[in-house]
């Protein structure tokens, strides 16, 4: 299995995710973030700061 050494956040919320021998997956989030569950990543803003650790999605808290 190869680890994760890079995430592009992309405008149109994909991520491009770069793995470790190479190989890149363009995740597409746009149904994603319709649900509750990450429904507060429809500002865009607030979608460009997420992070990915441990194949896990990392977001600041809303206050």
């Amino acid at each position: 299995m190869s680890s994760i050494v890079n995430v592009i956040l992309n405008n149109d919320y994909t991520l491009l995710i770069e793995l470790e021998h190479g190989n890149k997956i363009l995740f597409n989030m746009q149904r994603i973030i319709k649900t509750m569950l990450y429904s507060s990543l429809k500002d865009i803003e607030r979608f460009k700061n997420i992070k990915v650790e441990d194949k896990i999605i990392l977001c600041q808290p809303v206050y």
